[in-house]
């Protein structure tokens, strides 16, 4: 039974330090001149394979929410930030996270720090193209979405006219085949540690 529990641990060992050993790589974007990515159907896309998406933004406008849509798989983690807003505390955005179907999944206004927004290490249950909006918050929807989790979409209204730096940073899960040679390379350790152990004591 000690062996057993040992060949988990190892394994289990092993497999922390694959997944934190994953490669990770980055792409910027910067947010369209057009302004037109301000509903749910309009995101503007990030279209990228890479774990650290960057987007340099800007509200436009008062009636104008930014949508950006990207691709995640079931069972990776994603956070999400907002940093980099110009006249901070004159100007506070927040964050919505909306499923592939347009339901709200997560919303965020000051968890961050300094009236800056965060969704941090949240769970994807479902592949598809999720989409972050990013809100202000004199924004009409704004108290709904935040102290209600109403199921609404970000709407405009609030301040406009500045900058924002939008930070997401995918944690993806491992694929199936690198996790089930981490298991074998687990057992494979202590299965040779018992065939040591036996022609020791013989």
């Amino acid at each position: 039974m000690r062996s057993f529990h040992f060949s988990l641990a190892l394994a289990a060992a092993v497999a922390s330090l694959f997944l934190t050993t994953i490669p990770t790589t980055a792409a910027t974007f910067t947010e369209s001149e057009d302004a037109t990515n301000n509903t749910f159907g309009t995101a503007e896309s990030l279209n990228s394979t890479d774990t650290t998406l960057t987007v340099n933004g800007f509200r436009t406008d008062s009636n104008s929410a930014d949508y950006y849509a990207f691709n995640l798989n079931a069972g990776d983690r994603v956070t999400m930030a907002i940093t980099g807003v110009t006249a901070l505390f004159a100007n506070d955005p927040f964050l919505a996270f909306y499923l592939p179907n347009g339901d709200l999944l997560a919303a965020d206004d000051d968890s961050y720090g300094d009236l800056l927004p965060q969704i941090s290490d949240f769970l994807v249950l479902t592949s598809g193209t999720f989409r972050i909006a990013v809100g202000d918050f004199g924004d009409a929807n704004r108290d709904a979405i935040i102290n209600s989790f109403a199921n609404l979409p970000v709407a405009g209204g609030g301040a406009s006219d500045y900058d924002y730096t939008l930070q997401i940073n995918i944690t993806p899960v491992p694929e199936p085949s690198a996790f089930a040679g981490i298991l074998l390379f687990g057992f494979g350790t202590v299965a040779a540690r018992r065939a040591r152990s036996r022609r020791a004591r013989i």
